[in-house]
């Protein structure tokens, strides 16, 4: 830091104690003032002007470095891909507000009027492929029916989109167009689709039946008591099966054992006001060896078998009985 006891030597007494180690630049600047309005040293008043101007630089300097180190990054506009720009495009000629278009898309005004410039232009643009130019009517036709047979549930595989997207072609007189590989890339790419395996049944679920039973099922309820009303399902009991996930350490192999078929069925119903019925158990053999002694009745069991460990008519009507 500038030694201003330099500065000072010859012009301050040498009985005058100030120490800038000791002090802050602005208690020195000021120890230095009270002694020139006792002095009336000329000589101290221009030095203390100069001193003035260090000072204030220096703190300027100081309190800069102190800042934290924030960089300031411009946020990047986004990427629209060519879906996109055609999709903002109809919703410019369709007369929507400006507004709306950028709080949907997430772009700004700015980017909103490079569209607009471009409107026809992106419109009337194809995209380019080894088998010609493709119009974008022809994809949006493809992804129309897409969209229709997903919203049905139907299954679309690759095969299936190709198949659609040539029979529209050769309709539109497109006899050229053969729907590659690439072609069915970008299409993916264009409108976001992804490929994924289908779980679940909802789809198959008979949703105006269920809303139909139960506007109906109070009614039933009121011609049998609650406990004549069971709910009764069966499910499999594979009691040789070990857990398919494990703890392992860092460098061990994961690799697992088959996993065991041996299997049993277990029936199990309770009825509408909560009194539970004894577990069926069924098995591949009448009378295991592990059961030899047993009293099933009073463990609150019922075992049966059958060949493959399944529920049979016979089997259920003497669990009924």
């Amino acid at each position: 830091m500038f030694n201003f006891r330099i500065l000072l030597v010859d012009v301050l007494p040498e009985n005058l104690l100030w120490s800038p180690q000791e002090n802050s630049l602005h208690d020195s600047l000021e120890f230095i003032g009270e002694y020139i309005c006792e002095s009336g040293n000329s000589e101290c008043s221009v030095l203390v002007d100069v001193m003035s101007f260090l000072i204030t630089d220096v703190v300027r300097v100081a309190n800069k470095e102190a800042r934290p180190n924030v960089i300031l990054v411009k946020p990047m506009p986004k990427k629209l891909n060519q879906s996109e720009k055609i999709r903002i495009c109809k919703d410019i000629q369709s007369g929507h507000k400006d507004k709306m278009i950028c709080e949907g898309f997430n772009i700004s005004k700015g980017m909103l009027y490079r569209l607009k410039k471009k409107r026809e232009g992106i419109l009337a643009q194809g995209f380019s492929t080894s088998e010609g130019t493709i119009g974008y009517e022809l994809n949006a036709q493809v992804y129309e029916i897409f969209r229709n047979l997903r919203s049905k549930g139907f299954p679309i595989n690759g095969p299936t989109l190709k198949l659609i997207a040539r029979k529209i072609a050769y309709r539109n007189s497109n006899h050229d167009f053969t729907a590659s590989n690439g072609w069915l890339y970008r299409f993916k790419k264009q409108f976001e689709i992804k490929f994924r395996i289908l779980h679940g049944e909802s789809r198959s679920a008979d949703k105006e039946g269920a809303e139909n039973f139960r506007s109906t099922f109070n009614d039933l309820l009121e011609n049998f008591g609650g406990e004549n009303i069971f709910n009764c399902d069966e499910t499999a009991l594979f009691y040789k099966a070990v857990s398919k996930k494990s703890f392992v350490e860092k460098n061990e192999s994961h690799s697992g054992h088959k996993i065991r078929k041996e299997r049993m069925t277990l029936l199990l119903c309770c009825s509408f006001t909560g009194e539970k019925y004894k577990p069926l158990i069924i098995g591949r053999t009448k009378s295991p060896r592990v059961l030899k002694g047993v009293n099933l009745r009073e463990i609150g069991i019922e075992y049966n078998a059958s060949c493959k460990a399944l529920m049979t008519k016979n089997i259920f009507e003497i669990w009924l009985s």
